[in-house]
């Protein structure tokens, strides 16, 4: 009987195994030390592989992410491995043995993910999931990403806070990225209407899906003083024509974020604009701003009366190169609305509302992804 097939791994994949396993023991850690409330936490491996891989560097066998994980300390309540690979996923039988607090599945991991395992981690049961995905090895269905993903239990805790707050929403992603439902986004949005005494900022690549909805369906939305839309505006190829379709928008207060700012963007029109936020590309391998490109940016702002913010210059240590411009800082900001906070009994009445309204995107499960 032949074995699995053993995948051959380099130097980087040898580094993101040890940062996985690294990861997988703090997220155990510290899922392990809640007891009020206690979580049952659960380790889910899409592309588990064989168990092992060989090492190009020394020619030797290492043990794989779902292998690491087994041992980690304190462990998982749970552990589920999927691969598409027959051979492989007996391998990986083999190599674990019948413990009772792992499950082995061998086929697709769309269908497994949504069918058999998500299903059995669900939210009000307190169970919590890190989920392990290979974006390079898998054809991932949406569905997969929407249903581990999307966390709207965060959706109603701007009703919790008790001082007004400046939102960055979705600081990590994109709110109007292909594949999120239009009626998530409107429950998002929903929420930032009615906690106005928040200052909610949207930013977007995705500038006319932006246009388009805030012209329809999200009407209601766009026409708030205290929640500000916004696009990315890199460079002339890419970033100068989603200003157009965000001044096409129905926005009441509309913002640029020109950063990472990588040429000079030429003479451009801030018609309607409310805000310019502008800085340089940061971390290894930060590609450099010019000063003139920024002066140029600033100059326009003031040309057309629009605040002007510097964020950074940016750079491998952009700390040490900071945020003067010219010898001063800048740091206008629209003029942000004040509104009284609520009593918590009405706030928790406000978040009541908007969970009795959207009842299929308010679902039980919860994940944390690591790709």
């Amino acid at each position: 009987m032949r074995g699995p097939k053993i995948d051959e791994i380099g130097p980087w994949s040898e580094v993101k195994l040890e940062i996985l396993r690294r990861y997988a023991v703090e997220y155990s850690k510290i899922l392990a030390s809640q007891t009020s409330p206690s979580f049952w936490h659960v380790y889910i491996d899409a592309f588990a592989g064989a168990g092992v891989h060989l090492s190009r560097t020394s020619g030797k066998m290492l043990p794989g992410s779902p292998l690491n994980a087994l041992i980690v300390q304190p462990p998982f309540r749970e552990y589920h491995l999927v691969d598409l690979d027959g051979d492989k996923a007996q391998g990986l039988r083999e190599l674990v043995g019948n413990r009772a607090d792992v499950q082995i599945h061998h086929g697709d991991c769309n269908d497994v993910l949504l069918e058999e395992v998500f299903p059995r981690v669900r939210f009000e049961d307190r169970k919590r999931g890190l989920c392990i995905l290979d974006p390079y090895g898998l054809h991932l269905d949406w569905r997969v990403i929407q249903t581990a993903g999307l966390v709207p239990e965060k959706l109603t805790e701007p009703f919790t806070w008790r001082s007004p707050k400046l939102v960055f929403v979705n600081s990590m992603s994109d709110l109007f990225q292909e594949g999120i439902p239009d009626s998530y986004i409107e429950a998002v949005c929903r929420v930032m209407v009615t906690a106005k005494w928040h200052t909610f900022q949207v930013l977007t690549k995705r500038a006319e899906r932006l246009r388009e909805l805030l012209s329809g369906r999200l009407r209601f939305a766009a026409e708030q003083d205290h929640i500000w839309w916004g696009v990315s505006v890199e460079d002339q190829k890419y970033g100068l024509p989603r200003i157009g379709h965000l001044q096409d928008s129905p926005a009441r207060v509309r913002f640029l974020s020109i950063e990472p700012l990588l040429e000079n963007l030429g003479a451009f029109n801030l018609s309607g604009i409310s805000w310019a936020i502008v800085g340089g590309e940061s971390g290894p391998g930060a590609r450099p701003m010019r000063k003139e490109w920024v002066i140029s940016a600033r100059d326009q702002c003031r040309q057309y009366h629009v605040p002007f913010f510097f964020k950074q210059w940016g750079g491998v240590r952009k700390a040490k190169n900071g945020r003067l411009l010219d010898g001063r800082t800048y740091d206008e900001y629209p003029q942000r609305t004040v509104v009284p906070i609520p009593e918590r009994s009405s706030c928790s009445a406000y978040a009541e509302d908007i969970r009795n309204a959207f009842p299929h995107v308010f679902r039980e499960t919860l994940f944390q992804i690591t790709a």
